[in-house]
């Protein structure tokens, strides 16, 4: 498996729980991420840091040798740089040095919902590199598919 640093700071517990629900989903992306294209071999980090307005996640990792994909057009990352820049985030991934680094910085509703709080920090083991599943704190599944695109039938 990969070897990492996964650091927390801010007011990551003072989320509402739509906020929770969303950083949750993007971490087990990219801790999913991290498992399939990381080069094991080499550490990763991941700074989850929250502000009283917005949340910022960077992630630093060495792909794997052939896997140099930094955007993934079609992927689970797509999704969430669709919802990120649908809020008015920051949103960028790139390659630097020869890592792979993503910056995304989201507005978060601090201000809403203040009796339905959820916490965050459970949800990420820091010693097994794991997150919680979502089911387990929301009511709801999330989306599947990005933003602003429907499914159409196929054309006979």
């Amino acid at each position: 498996g990969c070897v990492g640093d996964v650091i927390v700071a801010g007011g990551i517990d003072a989320l509402n729980n739509s906020d929770t629900v969303f950083v949750a989903d993007f971490l087990r992306e990219l801790f999913g991420n991290i498992a399939r294209y990381a080069d094991s071999t080499q550490r990763y980090v991941v700074l989850v840091s929250a502000a009283q307005d917005r949340v910022t996640i960077d992630v630093t990792d060495r792909p794997r040798q052939g896997d140099a994909t930094f955007e993934g057009a079609a992927s689970g990352l797509a999704y969430y740089r669709e919802r990120v820049l649908h809020a008015h985030g920051d949103w960028d991934v790139r390659e630097k040095r020869g890592q792979w680094v993503l910056h995304a910085s989201v507005p978060v509703d601090n201000a809403a919902n203040r009796q339905h709080r959820s916490s965050i920090t459970p949800l990420i083991d820091t010693a097994n590199h794991s997150i919680t599943p979502a089911k387990s704190i929301t009511a709801g599944p999330r989306p599947r598919r990005p933003l602003g695109r429907e499914r159409r039938p196929p054309v006979a």
